[in-house]
This record gives structure tokens, C-alpha cells and sequence, in this order.
């Protein structure tokens, strides 16, 4: 609703307006709390409160007795990612089954910065010790890379070297890129909320909120592509399959992969337009790659459907990961027409 309300003079050269007083009790501020503001390229300026005053904290109450062990663990991602700075996991039963015991603990394993503060038979209570502050989303999100990049690489490595150690390594080093993807979204979320928040993390461009939950999970699909890879070199390894031809045009790819993962990183963090284009043409001579593999295939020059098969999706996984590198280079794409720049101009026009 717009309201307007006259400057009144403060002093010898200094003008204030007041608050709207709906507002001021919506935001629990009180007599001494700060305000943040901000102003934009059209002159407006925007006020909210600092971290300080919209930092809140709450409760989520999850009934295990209701749902099935796997939902359970969604559940306690789910609470985390919202931003609750405590999880109670309780049941109506007289204890938790074996099972339900065995998840919230792996689950929990698999999430930064919380403890178990109260366990009982029936009751598990988990505390966050999180300051979102200290977790710029840039850092989140290049630890992240780093972590997936290595999966990719370490799974064709796997498969050329016929290294089946290399393989089960990428699959653990899937428990350390859930977390920080949990971290990361979570970063997110609570930044839509808290303006305050937001900046800390830099963010200050709530549209780069939208930009970067779409690149994070792009790399975390990065991650099971990975994991895709380091099951399919395994199971080829396993059936002592080994073609140097092919196994060139699959390590081809996976340059290819690592080449765009590059150049995509490199655009979102220096906002260089031109290294996100040149990842989208990358791209396109990835999927040559991947057909030339496809031709070899279909010449029937592998004997065995299941070889065949594994190799298949070792090669589509590889795709797939450059794929969803491109959107990172599509988000800086986009963010490069949001205000004037030099290489292009926003008029806005009443």
C-alpha cells in the first residue's frame, strides 16, 4: 500500500521521515534497533532490518511415526534447509525402530553445522550452531565445483586406468558435496527473508538468489553424474572390457567437460559474458564427441550389450555434466542484460 509522508527538518541540514508503525511492529523493531539501506540505479531507497533484528529463531517438529525411513531423512534435509535452528524428531511409539535410529544419523552426518543436544527413546533433538553469516554463497558454490569437478575426473580416471578404488572413492566423496549443497540452498532460502543476510553472503541483487539456487543444484547434479560414471566404470572393469578407442573418445569428453566447468566458473565469478558464451559452444562439440562414440557403438564393434550399455551411460553422464554447466553460463548471461553495461544499455522507460 503506498503511503507518502512530508520531510521534516532535524537539526540545521539534515531531513527524516518517519516509519510506518504497521511495519515497524511487523519487523519487531524497537527504540536504538539499525536499519539497512540501500539504493538502487532509479534513486529508490529501500530499507530493512539489519541481521541483528531479523535473526529469529524456530522449531520444526517432525513425527516419525507418520512417514517411512526414507521420508524421515528427507524430512530432517527438508527442516535444515529451511533455515530451523532446531529439529525435534519424536515418535508416539515407545522408541524409535532400529532403522529410524539408523537415518537420523546418517542424515545428520550428512548436514554442516548441527548437534544432538537431547536424545531419549522416543525424542531426538537437533541444534543448529550455524552463524549464516561467516558462508559467502560464492565460496559455497566454488567448494562445491571443486568437489564435483574432482568426482568427474577421479570417475573417468577410474574407467581408463581400471582402477576400481578410484570409482568407490568418488562415491564417498558424495556425502562431502551433499553438504555443502544442503548449506548452499539453505544460504539461499534464508536469504529471500533476510535482506539483512543477504548482503553478508553477497547477495545483494535479490535476482542473483534465483540465478545461483539454479547453478547449485546444477552442480549437484554434476555430483551424480559422477557417481553414474564410477558405477558403470566399475561394472566395466568388472567384465574386463577394454577398447583404447574408445576409452580416447571418453577421455576426449571428459576434457571437453572440464574445459566448460571452467570456463562456466570463470564467467559466474568474474562476470565475463564471453567465457559463458564460449562454454555453450563447448558444449556443442561435447555432443559431437558423444556421437562419434554413439557411431562406434552402433557398429556393433562391442561385443557385449551389457558393456555396451555401461558405456552408453558413462558417455551420457559426461554430456549431461556439460549441459548443466551451461546453465551457470546462462545465469551470467542473464544477469549481464539485467543493467546497463558495456556491452549492453537498460533504458528504463515510463
Amino acid at each position: 500500500m503506498l503511503e507518502q509522508r512530508r520531510l521534516q527538518k532535524l537539526g540545521y541540514s539534515t531531513l527524516m521521515v518517519s516509519l510506518p508503525r504497521n511495519w515497524v511492529t511487523q519487523m519487531n523493531l524497537k527504540r536504538g534497533d539499525t536499519v539497512n539501506i540501500t539504493s538502487d540505479d532509479e534513486g529508490k531507497l529501500v530499507i530493512h532490518p539489519s541481521l541483528k533484528v531479523l535473526k529469529s529463531k524456530s522449531r520444526c517438529i517432525i513425527h516419525a511415526e507418520k512417514v517411512d525411513e526414507k521420508l524421515l531423512g528427507r524430512l530432517i534435509i527438508g527442516a535444515y534447509i529451511a533455515g530451523h535452528e532446531t529439529i525435534e524428531i519424536r515418535t508416539t511409539l515407545a522408541e524409535f525402530s532400529p532403522e529410524q535410529l539408523e537415518i537420523i544419523r546418517k542424515t545428520l552426518n550428512e548436514l554442516i553445522g548441527v548437534g544432538i543436544v537431547a536424545e531419549e527413546v522416543n525424542k531426538v533433538v537437533v541444534q543448529s550452531f550455524l552463524d549464516p553469516s561467516k558462508f559467502p554463497i560464492d565460496g559455497l558454490i566454488s567448494r562445491l565445483n571443486l568437489i564435483v569437478d574432482s568426482m568427474r575426473d577421479l570417475a573417468v580416471k577410474a574407467l581408463i586406468e581400471e582402477k576400481i578404488d578410484y570409482a568407490k572413492q568418488v562415491l564417498d566423496m558424495d556425502v562431502e558435496a551433499d553438504k555443502v549443497y544442503f548449506l548452499a540452498t539453505r544460504q539461499l532460502l534464508q536469504a529471500v527473508e533476510d535482506k539483512g543476510l543477504a548482503e553478508k553472503v553477497g547477495l545483494e541483487d535479490a535476482r542473483n538468489i534465483i540465478g545461483d539456487r539454479l547453478v547449485v543444484k546444477a552442480l549437484e547434479e554434476v555430483g551424480d553424474y559422477a557417481q553414474v560414471i564410477a558405477r558403470g566404470a566399475m561394472k566395466i572393469i568388472e567384465l574386463r572390457y577394454f577398447n583404447s578407442e574408445i576409452n580416447a573418445g571418453i577421455s576426449e569428453m571428459n576434457e571437453r567437460a572440464k574445459k566448460i566447468g571452467a570456463l562456466a566458473m570463470r564467467a559466474l565469478f568474474r562476470h565475463d559474458v564471453e567465457s559463458a558464451n564460449d562454454a555453450i559452444i563447448e558444449y556443442g562439440h561435447l555432443v559431437e564427441e558423444d556421437e562419434k562414440i554413439d557411431a562406434q557403438l552402433d557398429k556393433r564393434q562391442i561385443p557385449a550389450i551389457a558393456v555396451a550399455t555401461r558405456i552408453k551411460s558413462v558417455t551420457q553422464s559426461i554430456k549431461q555434466i556439460g549441459r548443466y554447466y551451461t546453465i551457470a553460463s546462462e545465469a551470467m548471461i542473464n544477469r549481464s542484460v539485467e543493467t546497463s553495461a558495456d556491452i549492453a544499455e537498460v533504458i528504463s522507460e515510463e
